[in-house]
């Protein structure tokens, strides 16, 4: 699994590198306390940071969390659809076919999305989510199931991330719990006002077009898969961690 083509993509070199300025009299000179974060394979300068940022490549992030899940006996497979790589920023979709919530018949697989960036517009993140076997839905559990998170100042730890797989799977009764609930509750109207400030007026108003009832009428388990559906099918990749972050926070799953 180690060797998967498709994650190749992500594994470019990166390497720190001096910065250098003019001074005030137009000399070329090093600039103390940054570094250049820098492709290798073509020389593209990706940003610039201060030297306290330690380098964390996405080779490092993803076999690393790899590794620990094989270690700990849990078949994956890379999920394509919820995954993208640019030279700044990474997100890794993997999907555990094994790992199942049951809703009325259908199956929702669990899932761990795994990020990264070199340009610091997040630091190293791993999250436990779930797909939708059907309609590929995206979504993030990370209020109930916890979350990794470490800022490049910071380094990776890989014993918090073991920590992190080790408990967060005895949790998953308390997933199925929720979206029981879930479906016993109804949106009130402060809760819908609540739902278009975490996701904007624009999203909600999709989420209306796209559903069979109005969102009101709608139960709370029925309304998270009405605005996940459109997170995952209307929203660019590279964008959707950020709507699926608040809607977890928001349904409190």
């Amino acid at each position: 699994m180690l060797n998967n083509e498709f994650l190749q993509q992500y594994y470019f070199p990166v390497k720190e590198d001096n910065v250098y300025v003019p001074d005030t009299t137009g000399v070329i000179a090093h600039a103390e306390g940054f570094k250049a974060i820098v492709r290798e394979d073509n020389g593209h300068v990706i940003h610039v940071a201060k030297e306290t940022y330690k380098l964390v490549p996405n080779q490092q992030v993803i076999e690393s969390g790899l590794e620990e899940l094989e270690r700990l006996g849990f078949k994956y497979q890379v999920d394509e659809n919820h995954s993208f790589v640019d030279a700044e920023r990474m997100r890794l979709s993997l999907v555990f076919p094994d790992i199942k919530i049951r809703d009325n018949g259908t199956d929702i697989n669990m899932s761990m999305y795994l990020h990264n960036s070199y340009n610091e517009s997040e630091g190293v993140r791993a999250i436990f989510g779930a797909i939708r076997s059907i309609c590929t839905n995206g979504m993030i559990i990370g209020t109930l199931l916890g979350k990794y998170y470490r800022r490049h100042t910071q380094g990776f730890q890989i014993a918090e991330l073991e920590k992190m797989f080790n408990t967060a799977f005895d949790k998953l009764p308390q997933v199925q719990a929720r979206i029981e609930a879930l479906k016993t509750l109804y949106p009130s109207k402060e809760f819908l006002e609540e739902a278009e400030k975490a996701v904007g007026k624009k999203m909600m108003e999709t989420v209306q077009e796209n559903s069979e009832h109005k969102v009101e009428n709608s139960d709370m388990w029925k309304l998270y898969n009405a605005i996940t559906y459109v997170i995952s099918h209307a929203i660019m990749v590279r964008q959707r961690a950020r709507y699926q972050m608040a809607v977890s926070k928001l349904f409190k799953l």
